[in-house]
């Protein structure tokens, strides 16, 4: 295949960044439509759960919404900020996104593990325990080397650099 017509994947540490030099996304109109459907949708939501007098539901939604705009935003500003900057802000945003995410996993797991056997709702814990496990591993311990791209556990007691989100998929490589 000609080096011209070569498809290449887009790491996932660019899939937020824009091309452009100012760091905003690429597209506002998708984000616009995207937030039009998520607050639209979740209104409904909490109007069944209102009307059914389902007060935790409602309160779970709003939990739930509120915690996805707040992921959200801390995405958006860890994005804006110089990848391979170490600083206490890029830390604090990566311990915030760990933070959000376990939160709205142990809360889907609370609030619908009921629906489920008592062992399948302790699979559910157990799940969602090593899943957040995992991601503390990936946001906080876990450290990308510059040099070589390969990622490292934190030995020194230094500050961690970027999470690991870029990925070399098999069309880079070829």
């Amino acid at each position: 295949m000609p080096k011209h017509r070569r498809n290449r994947a887009i790491p996932m540490a660019y899939a937020y960044r824009s091309h452009k030099s100012d760091g905003e996304g690429s597209s506002p109109l998708l984000s616009m439509i995207y937030y039009f459907f998520f607050l639209s949708n979740g209104i409904a939501a909490i109007c069944r759960a209102y009307a059914h007098n389902d007060y935790y539901m409602v309160a779970f939604i709003v939990f739930v919404y509120l915690g996805s705009y707040l992921l959200d935003y801390c995405w958006s500003s860890f994005h804006r900020l110089p990848r391979h900057e170490k600083s206490l802000r890029k830390d604090l945003l990566k311990f915030a996104a760990w933070l959000l995410y376990s939160a709205i996993m142990f809360g889907f797991v609370y609030q619908f593990g009921q629906l489920f056997s008592r062992a399948a709702a302790m699979t559910l814990y157990v799940v969602s325990t090593l899943c957040s496990a995992v991601l503390f591993y990936v946001y906080m311990i876990y450290e990308e080397d510059d040099q070589n791209g390969r990622g490292s556990k934190r030995s020194n007691g230094e500050k961690f650099t970027f999470p690991p989100t870029h990925f070399d998929s098999i069309l880079e490589r070829v």
